[in-house]
């Protein structure tokens, strides 16, 4: 458990976490643009109320979705502040988006002096929830009520970001970013104990800070950026269960005769990673043809981590044949892991009509790792007639390393054949290497090679009557992969299109076609999806009085492979289907005098595997009753269902009510 850890936590020191994704909510019609005013001070704000009323169903389902909620609500704000004499700042905007308990609230501020500084701040507030029962749930497999996920988690996630651009646009201009996110919030999550797994709860606290530094120089034929900085990350892990009656995990057989159970349990985990890491990048233009650039990054993060353990319940491993009543353990992990990433890109342009584009990526890492676990086995006895010691005591050390090459070539001609028509054609070549083993007999190490050779082809159309038409292709014949579900032997289409026949009036198209299979016998892939999609804009009059937009999209994806099932480890097959519709319409009228009334819905049929149904209509209405005041009103509903899992099903009516302020 401790390398997993290791591993978990050195991917995370690669990357900072990415925030939570959470459901923006729904606002009322949006302001018309502010009118001028020779007022220092313009913008709109939208503020009031909103209440739900749930008709039925699974409140942990509408959280986890929608998860709006009742209350007073600063809808929306924008306000420009502009000095009317020579000052410190020539411009100050403020934005607010979704304050009052909201699960995705925003505040955005900026300030400048033009040539002399730009300074911006940056704050999200997000709260993710997510609780769904029937997402990876054994009990469920198993024909067992559940109505928790067993990684279910309520997380309050706080983001926020400072930039200063000292001279912007100049020759020489500096800039610094600070940027924070830090997350904390209980959860659901399973203790893994030997043979079993136990639904416990969790308790997660992270938190990463990233500086930056550094200056861009611009010239006419030439542009710089030189970068330095570093990052410090934080994640504490508590999963914890107890007391509060035997718990039987998710398996419910015999394992050896017995019966498992945990009583209780105290797993935490405590990790942090700091690193430093530079950025250089250029671009040339030496002469009319041809342009380069250039990217080149390091880091190398250095990561310590902890782990304590304890455990009572009714608990068996099958490898030793001994079962015990108690266990403790505590470990500790090292990894320092340097990774050097660049790419180079060089741009000719021989011919008026014949453009060449050639590029080069490379990204490569080694980690090396220590971790140390000691763990103790109390209430021990032994199965099938062995005879073991009431206490059983043992340590482990591990080392490992672990390397990746990974490095992508393109090159790829684009000639116009005549003013309306643009072909273009290319190559594309990857190839990777890893290794992972023990450091000291790396001739032992287990190797893997992805090698990947794509032919790439397409095609620009604009013909008469405002119709332009894109296609894309490419086809790939590789040797290897390094994950099971990666693109190997594929074929992939695309196709976008878009019709102006009137000024007022879009239609716009896409298609999209991706068969990817890998034939190895253990693997046997065979992946196939294709996506179309139609849309309608119409805007007569500039939109004065009406705008329409309809759009549907039609997705089916099918894919067959073989998996290893557990504890046996029998190869099984899985198999997904989907088909799936989606559409929308959207209508917003312009009444007498500013008054606007927006209408319309979307919605989602999905069938396959997981028949699934989701609907939601809207409205909004917009009343002046002052020159610059106006009364918003909305409506919203959502219901969703699913074939299989009916007790997840919600449906909900959000009503709000509230001003907008003009200024």
């Amino acid at each position: 458990m401790l390398v997993s850890a290791l591993w978990a936590a050195a991917g995370l020191a690669q990357q900072q976490p990415a925030p939570a994704a959470a459901p923006e909510p729904q606002q009322p019609a949006q302001a018309a643009a502010a009118p001028p005013s020779d007022g220092p001070v313009t913008g709109t704000i939208d503020f009031g109320y909103r209440w739900t009323v749930k008709e039925h169903g699974n409140n942990n389902m509408y959280r986890s979705i929608v998860n709006l909620g009742d209350g007073p609500k600063l809808f929306d704000a924008a306000l420009s502040f502009r000095s009317p004499r020579p000052s410190y700042t020539d411009r100050i905007d403020v934005q607010l988006n979704s304050w009052g308990g909201e699960p995705y609230s925003t505040a955005r501020i900026s300030a400048r002096k033009e040539g002399v500084y730009e300074l911006g701040f940056a704050y999200r507030n997000i709260s993710y929830y997510n609780n769904i029962p029937s997402f990876a749930n054994p009990l469920l497999e198993n024909g067992l009520p559940s109505f928790d996920s067993q990684n279910g988690c309520d997380i309050h996630r706080r983001l926020f970001n400072v930039t200063l651009d000292i001279f912007p646009n100049r020759k020489f201009s500096p800039y610094f970013v600070y940027s924070r996110s830090a997350g904390t919030g209980p959860g659901l999550l399973t203790f893994v104990g030997p043979g079993n797994e136990y639904l416990s709860n969790r308790r997660i606290d992270d938190a990463a800070d990233v500086f930056r530094a550094g200056s861009h120089l611009n010239f006419s034929r030439a542009n710089f950026t030189l970068e330095f900085g570093g990052s410090r990350f934080r994640d504490d892990l508590r999963v914890f269960y107890g007391p509060g009656g035997a718990n039987p995990g998710n398996r419910r057989t015999p394992l050896l005769g017995e019966t498992l159970r945990l009583d209780s349990a105290d797993q935490q985990y405590g990790g942090g990673v700091t690193t430093f890491f530079t950025r250089h990048a250029a671009t040339l233009r030496p002469f009319r043809w041809m342009d380069l650039s250039g990217e080149f990054l390091f880091n190398q993060p250095s990561l310590n981590s902890a782990l304590r353990e304890l455990a009572a319940g009714n608990l068996v491993s099958s490898p030793d044949l001994l079962r015990n009543t108690g266990q403790t353990a505590t470990g500790t992990a090292q990894a320092l892991r340097p990774h050097p990433s660049g790419t180079a890109s060089l741009v000719l342009r021989p011919l008026d009509r014949l453009r060449i584009v050639q590029s080069y990526y490379t990204d490569r890492f080694h980690l090396s790792s220590f971790s140390a676990l000691n763990q103790t086995l109390t209430g021990v006895a032994g199965l099938l007639g062995f005879v073991l010691p009431p206490t059983v005591s043992e340590a482990s050390t591990n080392l490992v390393y672990f390397s990746s090459n990974y490095n992508r070539y393109q090159a790829e001609a684009m000639f116009d054949l005549h003013p309306r028509v643009t072909l273009r054609g290319g190559y594309r070549r990857i190839w990777s290497e890893v290794l992972h083993g023990d450091p000291s007999d790396l001739e032992a190490a287990d190797r893997g090679r992805q090698g990947q050779q794509v032919a790439l082809a397409g095609v620009d159309v604009r013909l008469p009557a405002n119709l332009t038409l894109f296609g894309t292709a490419e086809v790939s014949s590789g040797d290897s992969a390094l994950v099971r579900t990666s693109l190997l032997d594929y074929q992939r289409v695309k196709v976008r299109g878009r019709w102006k026949p009137l000024k007022w009036a879009t239609v716009n198209g896409t298609f999209a076609l991706l068969r990817n299979f890998n034939g190895r016998p253990d693997i046997n892939l065979a992946y196939r999806s294709h996506e179309s999609s139609l849309s309608l804009v119409l805007s007569p009059r500039d939109g004065k009085r009406l705008n329409l937009t309809l759009d549907y999209m039609h997705s089916a994806l099918a894919s067959d492979m073989f998996i290893i099932l557990v504890p046996f480890f029998d190869r099984g097959l899985a198999r997904y289907e989907q088909n799936g519709h989606q559409a929308g319409a959207y209508a917003s009228l312009g009444l007498t005098k500013n008054a606007k009334f927006d209408f319309g819905g979307s919605m989602v049929v999905v069938d396959g595997s997981r028949p699934t149904r989701f609907y939601q209509p809207q409205a909004d209405l917009v009343l002046p009753f002052r020159s610059k005041v106006s009364w918003i009103a909305g409506w919203r509903f959502y219901d969703f269902n699913e074939t299989q899992f009916r007790s997840e099903a919600f449906r909900s009516h959000l009503f709000l009510t509230g001003l907008r302020i003009t200024m």
